[in-house]
């Protein structure tokens, strides 16, 4: 828990500072935008994925280790109200940060998701007047993470699907640096009440401490999923740079974290940076 509230004290700080940057140092150079018209777009970012898993499915141990993805999309900007589309999948290898006896106890990830929400304004003030603008809304995300561990026979696969209804924030600055206009963004979301789905299993041992079929352990088990029970928080930040043709190119780093307890105890951290191209449409 102190490790959670220690990163959650981290992000904020950085995203203070980075909003303190970008809005006082380029203060100065800032300028309204002449046009209020929305931007639609269709979204396309690699992502390389840093992941933190601790899963009692499997051992008390915690697991390290990268994955490559990609997350497509489309969104939708304007003064009243944002919406957005997203999926994504990536896939990598996790190790044991200290395994004595066991080095080669890796596991692979899987992981999908797809997301959507709408948010509206809480001001009335349009891009033009204001480059500042402030979104509450509510989003849907659907996660699923497939890990596939290469020791343990009876409990080599795990899984974690989770369906949720959050609450979204998100806050769009508009600014230029000599003629070319940039859009930074801070989102976050937070679960208000869902679904979450977890395998039961019989042991966390090799194959033969089995005392029950395997059918029994993959008899999966169905739980609401709250605030209270599965504590998740989503921040992406990102900069986009408008190029000459409308297109925006950009780069975002995102936080994921969620804590589940459901049969088994699964905390499992992701710190995502993508190269973000938008197609204008």
């Amino acid at each position: 828990m102190n490790n959670l509230l220690q990163k959650i004290c981290a992000s904020v700080v950085m995203c203070i500072l980075v909003w303190n940057l970008s809005s006082g140092h380029l203060c100065a150079q800032t300028q309204r935008a002449a046009t209020d018209e929305p931007r639609r777009s269709l979204v396309f970012a690699p992502t390389f994925n840093i992941h933190t898993v601790q899963d009692k499915v499997h051992s008390p141990l915690r697991y390290n280790g990268n994955s490559f993805g990609v997350v497509l999309g489309y969104e939708d900007v304007a003064d009243a109200r944002q919406s957005y589309l997203r999926a994504g999948f990536s896939t990598g290898t996790l190790f044991p940060t200290s395994d004595p006896g066991r080095s080669n106890a890796n596991m692979q990830v899987y992981r999908a998701g797809i997301s959507s929400g709408a948010l509206w304004n809480v001001a009335s003030d349009t891009i033009a007047s204001n480059p500042l603008q402030i979104y509450l809304g509510a989003a849907i995300p659907l996660d699923a993470e497939l890990r596939v561990h290469s020791l343990y026979s009876n409990s080599s696969v795990s899984w974690d699907i989770y369906l949720n209804l959050a609450l979204a924030a998100a806050a769009n600055y508009t600014f230029t640096v000599g003629d070319k206009r940039l859009y930074a963004s801070i989102q976050a979301q937070l679960p208000l009440v869902g679904f979450a789905s977890r395998p039961l299993y019989i042991t966390t041992f090799p194959v033969s401490s089995i005392t029950q079929s395997l059918s029994d352990a993959y008899t999966p088990t169905l739980g609401v999923a709250s605030i209270l029970n599965y504590p998740m928080l989503s921040l992406r930040n990102a900069v986009h740079l408008e190029l000459s043709n409308g297109n925006t190119m950009g780069l975002s780093y995102a936080w994921d974290f969620y804590n589940a307890t459901i049969r088994n105890r699964v905390e499992n951290a992701r710190h995502s940076v993508a190269i973000v191209l938008q197609y204008r449409l």
